[in-house]
């Protein structure tokens, strides 16, 4: 021991210093390395997951759902029906509004529900009863989507 008589919890008391100060300064590393600036907005996110493993979430959900509605009963509509044709149309033109290079998948499913969501990567899933509750609007959808 030294003459202060506390070299052992001089020591220890540096070292959790040193560990309350690392963990901050990690967090603030690891964040600021992940930050990106959003195409549209300009706006800074932060992004935990990379492009490819959103884009294979997506698809996954995307198939997930689509089983799903068949195992309950629901029809996938072909891509030649009307339904089909009306929301690949409304599709297609906000797809090239976002400027995302994306292999995007308008798709309907024929059920009362009223509902449609879009997986990351374009996969959009849009069920009838939506369509039917808007009487067939493009704008309305549109809105929705």
């Amino acid at each position: 021991r030294g003459p202060g008589g506390g070299g052992d919890s001089s020591r220890s008391r540096l070292q959790v210093l040193a560990m309350v100060g690392f963990f901050p300064t990690s967090l603030l590393i690891y964040y600021l390395t992940h930050l990106e600036q959003a195409p549209y907005t300009g706006r800074w996110r932060m992004i935990d997951i990379s492009k490819e493993k959103e884009l294979e979430m997506g698809r996954i959900s995307y198939q997930q759902a689509l089983q799903q509605a068949q195992r309950r009963g629901h029809a996938i509509l072909p891509p030649n029906h009307p339904s089909s044709k009306l929301v690949r149309k409304i599709g297609d033109r906000i797809a090239a509004a976002t400027q995302l290079d994306f292999p995007w998948e308008f798709t309907v499913v024929h059920s009362p529900q009223v509902n449609a969501f879009c997986s990351p990567g374009g996969k959009v899933v849009v069920y009838s009863g939506l369509l039917q509750l808007f009487n067939h609007n493009e704008e309305a959808v549109a809105a929705v989507l």
